[in-house]
């Protein structure tokens, strides 16, 4: 979510108005990205529309983390770029949905899939038998990445940037 603990928007934005300069783990990291209201969008949508055992994801975007940099020095001004290194533990990319998750998550609507748990009760199964199947292998955040036109109109929409 961007701008909650963690993020690396507010983090990257201290140390471009501090002359940097700006550290990225891996330039090669993806992460996906979504406003506040996206994420309450979600939660209520998962409260509202499931009925148990069910998992709800949002269709969401992501992007490489260097390009969030870029998008945010053209905004703030240039500094160097230091790549760091991962720690223990963190992975390159986010997987939102699984190969073993994408035989049982479905489609459903433009914003949201659903993946159903592996032992799935006969009215879950019912109730989403008449979706679209979840056509991909999988869901991590290289499947659909912006690009930084797409990354400037997030930013905008986050309130970390002005047009």
């Amino acid at each position: 979510v961007m701008g909650s603990n963690g993020s690396v928007i507010p983090y990257f934005v201290e140390q471009i108005k501090a002359g940097g300069p700006i550290t990225i783990t891996d330039l090669e990291m993806t992460r996906f990205f979504l406003t506040l209201e996206e994420a309450i969008q979600l939660l209520f949508k998962a409260a509202s529309d499931s009925i148990g055992g069910e998992t709800f994801v949002m269709n969401m975007p992501a992007c490489y983390i260097r390009d969030v940099a870029d998008v945010l020095m053209d905004h703030y001004g240039q500094v160097d770029v230091k790549e760091i290194g991962s720690k223990p533990g963190e992975k390159l990319d986010e997987m939102l949905i699984s190969k073993h998750e994408a035989l049982q998550s479905y489609c459903y609507d433009e914003n949201y899939y659903v993946i159903l748990p592996t032992n799935s009760s006969f009215e879950l199964l019912g109730h989403y038998s008449l979706l679209e199947k979840f056509k991909h292998p999988e869901f991590s955040s290289r499947t659909k990445l912006m690009n930084k036109t797409e990354i400037k109109q997030m930013l905008i929409k986050g309130g970390f940037i002005c047009e």
